[in-house]
């Protein structure tokens, strides 16, 4: 996680301009000291895409019932995330996703939120 927090690719990673997961992969491994063959790149994608989906996919009951109590009392619900291909991958399967009436990804509009 260190390398892929690198503040430029994380940078090229939220705007957009990193198009796919293994592209993604290929700049980490750019980064690291050490040389990291086709299949380690493939399995540390697996593993971080699953990361990703379990994240979106196991949502606590408490979070859950936060956005339906927000929901009954009629309020519109935006998400805005700094986020790349991977972090969203799975958002539409997620249970989050029903309850949010705008959503916007930095990797879909190519602007950052601030981080302050």
């Amino acid at each position: 996680e260190t390398y892929a927090e690198d503040i430029k690719l994380y940078t090229d990673r939220a705007l957009g301009n990193v198009k796919s997961g293994i592209e993604i992969l290929d700049k980490i491994a750019e980064i690291i000291p050490i040389p990291i063959t086709v299949n380690e790149k493939n399995e540390i994608l697996i593993r971080r895409e699953n990361r990703m989906r379990n994240a979106l996919i196991s949502v606590k009951d408490e979070i859950i019932n936060t956005l339906i109590i927000l929901k009954d009392m009629n309020l519109k619900i935006g998400l805005i995330s700094n986020a790349d291909i991977i972090d969203k991958k799975y958002w539409n399967e997620s249970p989050l996703a029903q309850y949010f009436d705008v959503v916007i990804f930095s990797c879909d509009v190519g602007l950052l939120k601030t981080r302050y």
